[in-house]
C-alpha cells in the first residue's frame, strides 16, 4: 500500500499529515555485532523517499 493509497481510502474527512517508515532492514537477519551500523542506516533509509519500502509504515491522519 502506498501512501496515494492510504489518502484515497481515508477520503476527504481526514488529512494526512505525516508518516514514517519502520524495519526497512530485516534486523533479525544480520550479525549482532553489525547492528547498530545497519540501525542507523534503516533510521535514515525509513525517514527518506523510500519510506514506503520499509516493513512498517505509521501514519498520522488528522480530521478535517
Amino acid at each position: 500500500m502506498t501512501l496515494s493509497d492510504l489518502e484515497n481510502i481515508a477520503g476527504s474527512q481526514w488529512k494526512l499529515v505525516s508518516s514514517q517508515g519502520f524495519l526497512f532492514f530485516p534486523i533479525h537477519r544480520i550479525p549482532t555485532r553489525i547492528r547498530p551500523l545497519f540501525r542507523a542506516l534503516d533510521n535514515l533509509l525509513c525517514r527518506s523517499f523510500l519510506k514506503e519500502y520499509a516493513s512498517y509504515l505509521v501514519v498520522v491522519l488528522e480530521k478535517r
